[in-house]
């Protein structure tokens, strides 16, 4: 498949780059914390900074990845390779999602190991599973992946839309889209619940009807409570709403960079 050479290439121009990335990450990581081995080996868990770190690095790879739109001589070498648009950003974006982020487990795995090994060879004591987690690093790798994806989507978006300083203008776009989106949701919240929440509502399943008292912050749109005892359906919906919201983010960022990028090969 076509796909296939194209993603091949990818990782061949990638590659060196996000190892040393990824193992300069882990061995800073690592490092600080064996700092405070000075007065003898202590137990300690990197694994906590993951999630953070992966988020951070994989804004300046995806930005990295996608350096080529910024150097003219380079862009025009990539619009005009023998490729789909969808083929040249599927495999960029695979480059900094799934490579990056396996590249960098395996250098926290690695150094995780090695911190371990230090730690027996010096007498260390205690559950040296600590190291790993406690057997928990699979699971904290997929969590900080998930948690990255609508990121990393956000900044390709930028990366293909924006050709000078993509990360200032992809961080202030996301920045006035997440205001407008909270002011925009706390006023329609405001008109539709207000007069149920502030006791004016009398119609059937008001709060006096049912009994419940609206008092101080209970009342507000901002407490969890209110919402808790009066519709405890919806709060179940949370946590479902919101990894559904999250693969919107992805999956229409990802669609307009490839649009955006066919509108430039074109």
């Amino acid at each position: 498949m076509r796909f296939l050479h194209v993603l091949r290439h990818e990782v061949v121009l990638q590659f060196r780059s996000l190892l040393l990335t990824a193992g300069g990450i882990a061995g800073a990581v690592t490092a600080l914390q064996l700092l405070r081995w000075a007065r003898g080996p202590r137990l300690f868990n990197i694994w906590a900074s993951l999630g953070p770190v992966m988020i951070l690095a994989g804004i300046l790879v995806t930005l990295g990845v996608f350096g080529e739109m910024r150097d003219p001589r380079r862009r025009e070498e990539l619009l005009l390779r023998p490729a789909t648009a969808g083929e040249k950003v599927g495999a960029k974006v695979l480059v900094s999602t799934v490579i990056f982020t396996a590249l960098l487990t395996v250098a926290y795995v690695v150094a995780s190991l090695l911190a371990l090994g230090g730690f027996l060879l010096l007498g260390g004591q205690g559950n040296a599973l600590v190291f790993l987690d406690r057997g928990r690093w699979i699971q904290r790798a997929a969590e900080s992946f998930l948690g990255y994806l609508p990121v990393q989507a956000m900044f390709t978006l930028g990366a293909v839309y924006f050709r000078r300083n993509p990360l200032g203008r992809t961080l202030l776009t996301a920045v006035a889209w997440l205001v407008s989106y909270v002011l925009l949701g706390a006023i329609m919240v405001q008109i539709v619940f207000l007069p149920y929440l502030s006791g004016r509502y009398s119609g059937v399943a008001a709060p006096r009807v049912e009994g419940i008292a609206l008092d101080g912050m209970e009342g507000s749109l901002l407490s969890g409570s209110i919402w808790s005892r009066i519709v405890p359906e919806a709060l179940a919906l949370e946590e479902p709403l919101y990894g559904l919201f999250n693969i919107g983010v992805v999956l229409i960022c990802w669609a307009l960079a490839v649009l955006r990028f066919r509108e430039s090969q074109g």
